[in-house]
């Protein structure tokens, strides 16, 4: 309900004095977008992907509730899936180091491909509610 578009990143534009996780903002159609680097955000490691670079192409989740719209920086897209939501079990503590109120919980696929690996489901109005996304800056 919440995911707009899916796109590789194209062009980044850094913006001074904000915090890390605020990777900038990008140029979506006209419209200026800011970046939150999801990974920075949660104060997750760097996946097995990340060799120390950003050589590798990373992806844009454009994402919108009633509270914010904004693209989440992600290394990248699996697949993009729908499912029923009572599929949704409680995630408990299945991913440490996400705060639980992001969590709304997981999923276990049932197909060959995913390995039965879980999914984690976030809950993104909260994510885009957190009063840290919303950077003020006092004019001098």
């Amino acid at each position: 309900d919440y995911i707009h578009d899916i796109r590789p990143l194209e062009q980044l534009t850094h913006v001074p004095r904000v915090p890390d996780w605020m990777a900038g903002v990008t140029n979506l159609r006209g419209r200026i977008i800011s970046v939150l680097d999801l990974q920075r955000f949660l104060r997750l490691p760097p996946g097995e992907k990340d060799n120390g670079t950003d050589a590798a192409p990373r992806h844009l989740v454009v994402v919108e509730t009633a509270a914010m719209e904004l693209a989440l920086l992600v290394d990248e897209v699996l697949s993009v899936e729908a499912f029923p939501t009572d599929l949704i079990q409680e995630a408990g503590s299945a991913v440490r180091g996400i705060p639980a109120e992001f969590m709304r919980g997981i999923v276990i696929p049932s197909h060959a491909e995913a390995e039965n690996t879980p999914q984690l489901i976030l809950d993104l109005p909260t994510l885009l509610a957190d009063k840290r996304l919303v950077v003020h800056e006092d004019i001098i």
